[in-house]
């Protein structure tokens, strides 16, 4: 049985470093999320439950801060 690939967000505006690390993430076996918008962001993460979200600060709409705290107070998403 092939092991699962750990699913890893990438919340970025920027095309280019969404790509430059999700690039990276494939070669060290992880499987890549990525989202444009911190909104997408938060729907992609409530949908697929990531290991790890890395979040840009200066997103369009709502800002990686308060994309931060939404996923924090969200309780479906806390640890089990």
């Amino acid at each position: 049985m092939a092991a699962q690939l750990q699913e890893i967000l990438i919340i970025d505006d920027d095309p280019s470093i969404r790509d430059l690390v999700s690039h990276f993430l494939i070669e060290e076996g992880f499987h890549p999320l990525v989202a444009p918008t911190g909104e997408e962001g938060i729907a992609l993460a409530v949908k697929y439950r990531p290991a790890v979200v890395l979040c840009d600060y200066g997103l369009p709409g709502i800002d990686g801060l308060d994309v931060c705290e939404a996923l924090r107070d969200r309780q479906d998403l806390e640890s089990s």
